[in-house]
């Protein structure tokens, strides 16, 4: 055992024979043990107080973290009675400030301890860099619904105030009238300022998702990339807003082709398969752009098994899209364009529409007939299409589900983490940091195997006396 185990006073815990030789909490010191800390490792302590080791804090949070306590305040009541957590202290339960200032200061030093695991388990042959596999779970933030302002309700209250008299209300009543104009406005510049349809007041980096219950509340999106179909561990996760993984696929895979970078663990070529969230013009053309060091699959979502009637008018495959940009119209007439809209969609407008017998069956409109089509998403999903085609996409693909969804469960279910505990954005990637921190030192310490001590305990009759050896 490393000194560092010690007390400022001194001597072993008294709480050290209360931790049998092969529990978790053995291990997960013996591996933090081996993290670098970097100055804060060698910093002088504060005076008037016994100091605690970067390493104790960090094994108590993450052996913690396994055990599914994510509060501070949690983590000190049981720190007081789990003999496991005050040996990990160094026999001193820490204070809840404490343990929330060591985690919101130290976001750096969790991604910085969890490369050193991840390169740990690469030099033990644990690392599987063979398939990857991208996909993101969503987190309740720690905020109220009524924290949430949305562009679409701002907008219409707004409009319902504005239609009010101001000048003809009580003094009391204008005050309040000017309030909530002041702050339906507010909401607004903020959405704006950030570029979104929605903001949570008291959680900047949160925003309104979609839970998988069916319910909307204020949460977070982690976009995870972990590798191996036995091994599960998290390569790089990043944490944002969005109500759906488009475009967060370059985000996912560049991260994770760094950090494996940094390591010294690349692969020559990153095998890398993701769900139909991310299928997206942005995505794919990011897996077609870059063959040569990411072989990138994700599937296409399946079509919708809606039963209603189809559609009494011609569809897109009934018109002609000639490589010269042009379209032929069911009729055989050239329609007019291409014409390029904000968003780079292109369109055609029919010609003479108004005047083709073929009109019942292309349009319902008063207008002509208008196709539209984004070529740079066609292509891409072409590419993607030919990928998914070949005899090994099969196989590759089908290993997704065995490496994303067992870490997805573990985070959730085993570990009980569904809710951040804090608020401040640079916190709440701390808070998740040390959760993939958690995850990746429990993935090492399975793979590793335990020593067992065997107590015999001899009870002689006559006396009744308790003698232990080992």
């Amino acid at each position: 055992m490393s000194d560092v185990r010690k007390t400022p006073y001194g001597g072993w815990p008294a709480v050290e024979i209360l931790v049998p030789p092969d529990h978790l909490a053995r291990r997960v010191a013996e591996l933090v043990s081996r993290v670098d800390c970097g100055e804060l490792q060698h910093s002088s302590p504060p005076k008037r107080r016994p100091p605690y080791h970067p390493h104790w804090l960090l094994g108590v949070w993450t052996y913690a973290s396994m055990i599914g306590l994510h509060h501070a305040s949690e983590v000190e009541r049981a720190s007081k009675t789990d003999a496991a957590l005050r040996w990990l202290a160094g026999g001193r339960p820490p204070s809840s400030a404490t343990l929330k200032r060591f985690r919101a200061n130290h976001g750096e030093l969790f991604a910085a301890a969890n490369e050193q695991v991840l390169k740990l388990a690469a030099k033990a042959g644990l690392l599987d860099r063979s398939e990857l596999a991208v996909d993101s779970l969503r987190l309740r933030a720690d905020a109220s619904t009524k924290a949430v302002r949305t562009v679409t309700r701002s907008t219409a209250r707004l409009e319902e105030l504005s239609k009010v008299d101001a000048e003809a209300l009580a003094v009391d009543d204008r005050a309040k009238h000017a309030a909530k104009v002041a702050k339906h406005r507010a909401a607004l510049e903020a959405c704006e300022a950030r570029g979104r349809s929605n903001v949570v007041l008291t959680a900047p980096s949160a925003g309104l998702l979609k839970f998988p219950n069916g319910a909307s509340a204020p949460g977070h999106r982690i976009t995870a990339t972990a590798s191996g179909r036995s091994s599960r561990f998290i390569l790089h996760v990043f944490v944002d807003a969005a109500n759906v993984d488009y475009g967060h696929l370059e985000a996912a895979v560049v991260g994770a082709r760094d950090v494996l970078d940094r390591i010294g663990a690349r692969p020559e070529i990153m095998k890398v398969s993701a769900d139909p969230g991310y299928h997206s013009e942005a995505d794919l053309r990011f897996a077609s752009d870059n063959r040569a060091w990411a072989d990138i699959l994700v599937r296409e979502r399946a079509a919708s098994s809606d039963a209603s009637a189809p559609s009494r008018y011609f569809d897109r495959s009934a018109f002609e899209f000639r490589p010269d940009d042009t379209v032929i119209c069911p009729a055989g007439r050239q329609m007019v364009g291409p014409g390029v809209r904000s968003g780079g969609e292109w369109w055609w407008r029919g010609d003479g529409c108004s005047t083709c017998d073929l009109r019942p069956k292309c349009t319902g409109g008063r207008g002509n007939r208008v196709v539209t089509a984004r070529p740079a998403f066609e292509k891409a999903r072409e590419a993607m299409r030919e990928r998914m085609s070949r005899p090994d996409a099969t196989k590759q693909y089908g290993g997704r589900m065995a490496i994303i969804e067992p870490v997805f469960s573990n985070l959730i279910d085993a570990m009980r983490f569904a809710r951040a505990s804090s608020r401040k954005p640079t916190t709440v990637t701390a808070e998740v940091l040390l959760k993939v921190l958690a995850h990746n030192l429990w993935r090492i310490s399975r793979a590793q195997p335990v020593r067992t001590a065997w107590i015999v305990v001899d009870v002689p009759e006559e006396t009744g006396d308790f003698r232990s050896t080992l």
